[in-house]
């Protein structure tokens, strides 16, 4: 039940401290005592309501006990960034600061679930949802586990290993869009920002397919699409040892993430 536990509350936590929490409302909370309200709002709300098909008292006191320690684990971070060490911070501090925080709200996690494992508290969705999914012959907690893995090999994927890499960005990508004089800072931006969405999305769907060959046991094939991906960018990696170091270590944190969160959830 202990793993169980851990990933309905980790599911919980990923929705409320990412896909809930926009990139305008992170930055703001950094300088805000207000926006770090809104963002414990938020936090607390999404866990409330995740528990709900499968509501119980001693599950909503560990949510709130979640919420609680969310907030003060951040508050202490706002208090270190604006009393302590002011921004700008250096990359290597916001990258100890990210996996200090994310390393503190999982430990968090896993005592919850510990919390409810020993006090016997059973996870059981009401009838109704056990109805629809005996309906569409789908197990309940196989979707918890796909839905958790999914979320989590997207967003807090994406943006972990741009924590990871912060210090070993090639000099060449900071300057690559001052080619063209002729562009406004504004435009730099856009295609700069469009660029790194694109990544993104590039680099969940490897992911994802990563996840759905470990799946189906098909584990000689993953060689097969980090080859592909390898393609795209053969020149670069050819011509720039800097950027091939670069693209190899990030596509090795990324493989590495999609293995682990295999082997945690499902």
């Amino acid at each position: 039940m202990f793993k169980l536990y851990f990933i309905y509350l980790l599911l919980a936590h990923i929705l409320g401290d990412y896909y809930f929490q926009s990139e305008r409302l992170a930055d703001e909370k950094i300088n805000s005592l207000r926006k770090q309200g809104i963002h414990s709002a938020i936090y607390t709300a999404t866990g409330i309501v995740c528990i709900l098909p499968a509501f119980q008292v001693k599950l909503l006191i560990a949510v709130l006990a979640l919420s609680v320690s969310h907030l003060l684990i951040d508050l202490a971070k706002y208090y270190y960034m604006t009393m302590i060490h002011k921004a700008p911070l250096p990359p290597q501090v916001q990258r100890s600061l990210y996996l200090g925080d994310q390393a503190l709200h999982i430990i968090c996690i896993f005592a919850a679930s510990f919390f409810l494992t020993i006090n016997g508290v059973e996870l059981e969705p009401y009838p109704i949802i056990w109805k629809f999914f005996e309906v569409i012959e789908v197990w309940p907690f196989a979707v918890l586990s796909w839905a958790a893995m999914l979320l989590l090999i997207w967003k807090p994927a994406n943006i972990t290993i741009k924590q990871l890499l912060c210090l070993y960005k090639p000099s060449e990508e900071n300057s690559s869009f001052l080619a063209a004089p002729s562009e406004t800072e504004k435009d730099r931006k856009e295609v700069e920002e469009s660029s790194k969405k694109i990544g993104g999305f590039i680099g969940f769907l490897e992911r994802l397919i990563l996840l759905i060959l470990l799946s189906i046991n098909q584990y000689s094939a993953m060689g097969l699409v980090l080859t592909a991906k390898s393609i795209a960018r053969y020149n670069k990696i050819t011509e720039n040892k800097e950027f091939a170091e670069y693209y190899l270590l990030g596509t090795l944190l990324s493989t590495v993430m999609v293995i682990g969160t295999y082997l945690i959830i499902f």
